[in-house]
C-alpha cells in the first residue's frame, strides 16, 4: 500500500469518484426524462448531449489521476476507474458484499474489451472502404476525443487510425488519415455508439445502484440527524480515515447514499444488446 492512503480511504475515494462520474453521464439532463419500466429505450436530448456523454465516458475509461499529491493509489498505479472498482471489490471495507458490483464491473469490462469488426466502413474521402477490427473501448475513446477536440489536436488518434487501417490492409499517409477521420467518426459514433449507448447507460446505472445498496448499512451507522435551522446531516467518519481529502470523499459519498439514485433500475431492450448491424464480434 502506497504511503498516504490505507484501504478504507482508498475505497471511499474510489466509490465517490466513480459515483460522481456516473452521475454526470446518466441523468435527465443528458437523456429525455421518461417512465422506465419493462424494456426501456433511452433517448439523448440532442446530438450535443450524445457528444457530451461520449466525452464524459472517455474520461471514465481513462486512467484516473488524482490532483492531490497526498492521494496515492495502491502501488502508486494509475488505471481506469473500472479497474479501481475491481480492486475495491476484492477487499471491501465499508460493507460486506460487493458481489453484484463485482459481477457488473466484470461484465462491462468484458463488453468494452470485445474486439469487433465493422465491415465496409465508408471512407470515400480517401477512396478506402476497409473492414476495421478494433476493441470497443478503443473506438469509444477515439470518438470521445474527436467529439472534444478539433482534428488539429488529434495526433495520437490519427496515429491509432492509421494503425487500424494498416491492420485492415490499407496503408495511408498522415494527410489521408486526417481527411478520413471524420467519416470514421460518422460510422463509429453516429451509428454504432448511439446504438450501444442504451446498453452502456444500463451498465453505468447498475454500477451506481449496486454502490448505493452496498453502502446503505454504512450510511445508517454513520448518519447523525441534526435538527437545527440548517437541516444538514452529519456523519461519524470511521477512525481509520485520517487523510483530509479521503474524509471529504467519505462525507460526499454518504451524502450520495442519503438519496436514492434518481434514475431507477432499468433494463434496455435485448435488441440494443446485440451487435450493431454493421459490426460482428471478431474471432480470435
Amino acid at each position: 500500500m502506497a504511503a498516504g492512503m490505507n484501504h478504507l480511504e482508498y475505497e471511499a475515494t474510489i466509490l465517490n469518484t466513480a459515483w460522481g462520474m456516473i452521475d454526470g453521464m446518466v441523468n435527465h439532463n443528458i437523456f429525455v426524462k421518461q417512465e422506465l419500466c419493462g424494456k426501456s429505450n433511452l433517448i439523448f436530448k440532442s446530438d450535443i448531449h450524445a457528444r457530451l456523454f461520449v466525452i464524459l465516458l472517455t474520461d471514465f475509461l481513462s486512467s484516473v489521476k488524482f490532483a492531490q499529491s497526498n492521494i496515492k493509489t495502491p502501488n502508486g498505479d494509475s488505471r481506469p476507474i473500472l479497474d479501481h472498482l475491481k480492486k475495491v471489490c476484492q477487499r471491501p471495507k465499508l460493507g460486506s458484499d460487493l458481489s453484484d458490483l463485482n459481477k457488473t464491473v466484470s461484465e462491462f469490462q468484458s463488453w468494452l474489451g470485445a474486439k469487433i469488426t465493422s465491415n465496409g466502413v465508408n471512407l470515400s474521402s480517401i477512396d478506402v472502404y476497409p473492414n476495421i477490427e478494433v476493441e470497443r473501448y478503443r473506438y469509444i475513446k477515439m470518438c470521445g476525443n474527436f467529439a472534444k477536440h478539433n482534428p488539429a489536436r488529434l495526433d495520437r488518434d490519427i496515429r491509432s487510425f492509421r494503425k487500424l487501417l494498416k491492420n485492415s490492409g490499407h496503408c495511408v499517409g498522415w494527410d489521408e488519415a486526417y481527411f478520413g477521420l471524420e467519416q470514421f467518426f460518422e460510422r463509429f459514433f453516429n451509428d454504432m455508439f448511439w446504438f450501444h449507448s442504451n446498453h452502456i447507460a444500463e451498465f453505468l446505472n447498475n454500477i451506481r445502484w449496486y454502490m448505493f445498496l452496498y453502502l446503505r448499512d454504512e450510511y445508517i451507522r454513520s448518519v447523525r440527524r441534526t435538527y437545527n435551522y440548517e437541516g444538514f446531516d452529519t456523519y461519524d467518519i470511521p477512525e481509520a480515515i485520517n487523510d483530509s481529502v479521503a474524509r471529504t470523499m467519505y462525507w460526499d459519498l454518504m451524502n450520495r447514499v442519503s438519496i436514492r439514485p434518481y434514475i431507477p433500475h432499468f433494463v434496455v431492450h435485448e435488441a440494443f444488446k446485440k451487435p450493431h448491424p454493421s459490426e460482428s464480434i471478431a474471432t480470435r
